[in-house]
């Protein structure tokens, strides 16, 4: 088995640590500004959109890896993004 590219090496964790960093930062102003809510209540959110969106690209990636055909992949990666939302929708209903 390969390792995932997102571990492969210290500069890509460094890399994808800093853009999941980023990601819950806009994501916890746009919360803030746009929707008025509480500081803790929109990092709360923030972190657990963007990790339930890391941890599905995460784990896809293995997936898509003993996939070849084209069409498989879109498959599982459309799934991976509804299993994503359905799980978010259910999370704040």
């Amino acid at each position: 088995m390969q390792s995932h590219p997102f571990t492969h090496s210290m500069v890509r964790k460094i890399g994808v640590g800093l853009l999941i960093l980023v990601a819950v930062i806009i994501h916890c102003s746009l919360l803030l500004f746009y929707e008025s809510a509480s500081l803790y209540v929109a990092f709360a959110d923030s972190l657990i959109s963007v990790g339930l969106w890391c941890g599905a690209a995460y784990i896809s990636w293995y997936m898509v890896e003993y996939t070849k055909v084209w069409s498989a992949r879109l498959v599982i990666a459309l799934g991976v993004q509804i299993l994503w939302a359905s799980m978010l929708f259910f999370l704040f209903v």
